[in-house]
């Protein structure tokens, strides 16, 4: 199972000879950390085989003796999307419920479908893709400006008459800019970076936003219904883990 992670490691691992970086710590959280975090739960998401014997992203319950193929329940409920009933979170009067949300119902019962599941690779996948892409135009945008200006000197040094001999270089290139009038070539390469880092801004934004779309309105306020969860009386409240992503759910499956 280790091996999955293979394809992730170079974005996670420091490189043996670093190079002059033209971002900062910030950016870096954006195209190393929460890429790599998405893509490893993008492989975790889609690898069934390793996390449960069946290899199904979903086992269905029914009853054998209706000689009814396994992974045709399976394939069908997993495609056609499997509901919740809000009435057996907290238990109805006079109704037994088996497991949060699941129980028996009425064609005039609420329900709260969860479609979401069959396309949680496919959105991980493209979150790591935004996440990355800021990093990727600055690269085309700076073109190595900084490692050219840079000289060698952000590597030991140990001849003292090369060292010096860069240090001038870089003096005597700054000073002729300055002289020249030509530091707006500077001041656009950072106004580039500048735009850059507000794509990583916007992108943040939008993901919450886009992530509350997809869970139905229910991203914008799982955290605090999960930091008050503990403090609510045991006997009314409703675990937000499994009303957003329960583990159980019902599904209708027609035999003709």
């Amino acid at each position: 199972m280790l091996g999955l992670f293979k394809g992730v490691e170079k974005y996670v691992r420091p490189k043996p000879t670093p190079v002059p970086r033209p971002d900062n710590f910030v950016f870096k959280l954006h195209y190393k950390v929460t890429f790599s975090i998405l893509m490893v739960a993008t492989i975790l998401v889609s690898t069934y085989d390793y996390i449960d014997s069946s290899g199904s992203a979903i086992q269905c319950l029914f009853d054998k003796g209706t000689g009814i193929p396994n992974p045709v329940v399976n394939r069908y409920c997993w495609i056609m999307s499997t509901f919740t009933l809000p009435k057996h979170f907290k238990g109805t009067e006079g109704e037994d419920f088996l497991h949060y949300g699941v129980g028996a119902h009425r064609e005039e019962d609420e329900r709260v479908y969860h479609a979401y599941y069959q396309w949680v690779p496919i959105v991980l996948t493209l979150q790591a893709i935004a996440f990355y892409a800021p990093h990727w135009i600055w690269k085309q945008l700076e073109g190595g400006r900084l490692t050219k200006i840079v000289c060698g000197l952000d590597q030991k040094i140990n001849d003292d008459g090369d060292r010096t001999q860069k240090v001038t270089q870089l003096s005597d290139y700054m000073a002729a800019l300055m002289k020249e009038g030509k530091s707006m070539d500077h001041k656009i390469w950072a106004m580039k970076f500048f735009f850059c880092e507000c794509l990583n801004w916007v992108n943040v934004l939008l993901q919450i936003f886009l992530t509350d779309k997809f869970l139905g309105g229910e991203f914008s306020k799982y955290g605090t219904e999960a930091l008050n969860f503990p403090y609510e009386n045991p006997e009314d409240r409703v675990d937000p883990m499994s009303r957003v992503f329960p583990r159980m759910t019902k599904c209708i499956f027609y035999k003709y």
